[in-house]
């Protein structure tokens, strides 16, 4: 189901995000981002569902919002594509011939078009892997990457989840 609104000014046939320019600058980069990486579509859309069917998609109920989700699945494909890069480089240097082999190139490839490959481990990241204390999702820098000492507060627990707006650089929405 897809649900387009549009907010019609008074006096004017054009349609106005005025009122909601947080959420309407985020389309463009979503729509770069499901271009880029074809998989985004179905592994978000099945995130969304387990935590829909979990109790866990509402933001005032201590859930994830949607948009957190889909930066999570964002920064599960750049590391899944950087991890799948050093295997191939690694079978390459490994290869006695100068030129790797298009086998090597396939088996890596084919991890990344994997969509059973790339829920299990999107679920074994997040569900088991993922250091919360210590790593942040930050799909501007590449992924999974350290999480900021100005991001751990006295007052709250290290253990939160740590997601970085790609719109504004350095501000938690976790």
């Amino acid at each position: 189901m897809r649900l387009d609104l549009l907010l019609l000014q008074k006096g004017s046939s054009s349609p106005s995000t005025s009122l909601f320019s947080p959420f309407a600058r985020l389309f463009p980069l979503e729509k770069k981002q499901v271009a880029a990486l074809p998989p985004l579509r179905p592994l978000a859309l099945i995130a969304k569902a387990v935590l829909k069917e979990a109790g866990l998609n509402q933001v005032f109920t201590g859930g994830l919002s949607s948009y957190c989700t889909t930066l999570m699945v964002i920064a599960h494909l750049q590391e899944e594509a950087a991890e799948a890069d050093k295997a191939a480089a690694a079978a390459a240097a490994a290869s006695t011939s100068s030129a790797p082999s298009s086998s090597s190139y396939a088996l890596h490839y084919h991890r990344l078009v994997d969509m059973g490959h790339l829920l299990l481990s999107f679920f074994r990241r997040y569900g088991k892997s993922f250091d919360y204390e210590r790593q942040a999702v930050r799909v501007s820098k590449g992924g999974v990457r350290p999480k900021p000492a100005s991001w751990v507060l006295p007052d709250k627990p290290r253990y939160l989840l740590s997601v970085e707006d790609p719109q504004e650089q350095g501000k938690d929405i976790g």
